[in-house]
């Protein structure tokens, strides 16, 4: 399992990067691969990466990922 940083700031920031590089998979279509990586944390921090994501995501990138994240569950 992927632990998150313990300090605030760099938990922060590593929630932002892994969100930016796995948007950036999925929409490539790497989206197996991004559910596989999000496995790898914590509830709580594959959450707070999904939320980044889709925060992050255009409309339709966050119907794609919502359908595909049902889809998977």
């Amino acid at each position: 399992m992927t632990k998150l940083p313990i300090e605030c700031r760099a938990r922060a920031q590593m929630i932002d990067d892994r969100a930016k590089e796995l948007l950036e998979s999925f929409i490539n279509g790497n989206r197996k691969t991004v559910l596989a990586e999000l496995c790898e944390f914590s509830r709580t921090g594959a959450l707070a990466i999904l939320s980044v994501m889709m925060n992050n995501a255009s409309k339709e990138a966050r119907n794609y990922i919502a359908r595909f994240m049902r889809e998977m569950a």
